[in-house]
């Protein structure tokens, strides 16, 4: 899984280009504007491995383009033993208490 922020120009019809090419890639399963750490921007996506990772990254660095200025990503196993692993369960779980 990737956390990807970074910092995007805001102009005319950027969130639209932002909205096709999000919308255009199934491992994307969130995107939003955001603010903080110099950033304005994040994305969580999944990939198969770090090959896949890296293609997708280079994919969208190119279609970015200029309106792309600054990317950061934290890339994280599932895979690992976590501490907590991802579910949405804790969620119905704090509905019922």
């Amino acid at each position: 899984m990737a956390i990807s922020c970074f910092k995007s120009k805001v102009t005319e019809g950027s969130v639209e280009k932002a909205t096709k090419v999000t919308m255009a890639k199934p491992n994307i399963i969130f995107a939003s504007e955001s603010e903080g750490m110099g950033k304005n921007g994040v994305i969580i996506s999944l990939h198969k491995n770090y090959t896949d990772f890296s293609k997708f990254l280079r994919d969208l660095r190119l279609e970015g383009g200029d309106d792309l200025q600054d990317y950061n990503t934290l890339l994280i196993s599932l895979e690992e033993k976590a501490v907590k692993p991802l579910s949405l369960k804790y969620l119905a779980e704090l509905e019922e208490t």
